[in-house]
């Protein structure tokens, strides 16, 4: 039985702003993430496109390395 439901409100309102909270934290960390990888996939991209017909060894490495990181 609870005695002071006040107090047990109280306390549950500030454990669902906590969570809250963290969750917010989450969601921006998640947006973070998210933003990097779509830089990093456009980078790739680009590195890939340096390929030539008449690039050198190192450029075709490269490019090479760029497509594989862009298929996982």
């Amino acid at each position: 039985m609870i005695w002071n439901p006040w107090k047990k409100i109280r306390q549950l309102e500030e454990r669902l702003k906590h969570e809250m909270d963290r969750a917010d934290e989450s969601m921006n960390l998640f947006i973070d993430y998210s933003n990097k990888l779509d830089r990093a996939k456009k980078y790739l991209r680009g590195i890939a496109a340096e390929e030539k017909l008449t690039s050198s060894g190192v450029v075709k490495r490269m490019a090479a390395m760029a497509r594989e990181g862009l298929k996982q």
